[in-house]
């Protein structure tokens, strides 16, 4: 089962035309979280959230959007959108986030035979909060600010984080960008079997001559064994997806764009 884990006064509300806002750091957090009871039950079923849980959070503007944060700008689990207009952010790090996330691995060892080992080896999500959403209606301006000591260089350009959250600009991306990661997270499964196999050859361990041939008086066996591996199952068996869709792209990334999904914990 799936059980919430609520917070009182949690709905958090900013709406209007226009907005601006400055502070070293600008954050739209939502603190939702979603715990899963018992991941062996039988009836134990993945954490799921609807968009109405993101938008108990939300910064909202029906024309246009100005940030400055010479720090950073964080959207976690919550909606920043601008329904028509412009989002202008200025700031050396912009990261569209999810609040928690807690992945576990279950394994299982499994007998069925003396000479054969099964080990189930499960990943899961354990605890979750609510995708973040970055939406905007026009173009998405952004920068990473100037310098305080001097005005007149250009502006720094800025990182631009996106995990496991979704990122949506039906217009233009433009400014100056240093990296950008856009990453999703996927959970694996998989079930290993290795068997014993048993083997045994019978040679002859005396032999006495008669006339011009040779004639075997006694046997023995050899026995032994070895043991063989076998990958029956190695699969993806949950998705937390990064969406990130930007319809006109103008801009150039100067350092690393990473983009795809991380596992949790190690490759299998």
């Amino acid at each position: 089962m799936v059980s919430p884990i609520d917070v009182d006064d949690r709905y958090s509300f900013i709406i209007g035309f226009n907005i601006a806002m400055q502070a070293p750091n600008v954050l739209n957090v939502n603190s939702q979280l979603k715990k899963r009871l018992n991941v062996k039950a039988a009836d134990d079923k993945p954490i799921e959230f609807e968009l109405k849980d993101t938008f108990e959070t939300l910064i909202s503007a029906e024309n246009s959007i100005f940030i400055e944060a010479s720090n950073s700008l964080k959207n976690v689990s919550s909606a920043l959108e601008v329904l028509t207009g412009n989002l202008s952010v200025r700031s050396p790090r912009v990261l569209n986030e999810r609040y928690f996330i807690e992945s576990d691995t279950n394994v299982d060892k499994l007998r069925p035979h003396r000479d054969i080992h099964i080990t189930e080896t499960t990943q899961y999500v354990k605890s979750l909060s609510p995708p973040p959403y970055l939406l905007v209606g026009g173009n998405f301006y952004i920068d990473g600010g100037k310098s305080a000591e001097d005005d007149n260089v250009s502006s720094f350009s800025s990182a631009l984080i996106n995990e496991a959250g979704s990122v949506e600009v039906l217009g233009t991306l433009a400014g100056n960008i240093a990296s950008l990661r856009s990453l999703g997270l996927v959970t694996q499964a998989r079930v290993d079997r290795q068997v014993t196999h048993h083997h045994a050859e019978r040679y002859c361990s005396r032999r006495i001559r008669t006339g011009f041939s040779k004639i075997c008086i006694r046997h023995k066996t050899r026995r032994w064994t070895t043991t063989s591996f076998h990958v029956d199952k190695n699969q993806i068996n949950g998705q937390l997806i990064s969406l990130f869709d930007i319809q006109h792209p103008d801009t150039k990334i100067q350092g690393l764009l990473t983009t795809g999904d991380i596992s949790y914990g190690k490759d299998f």
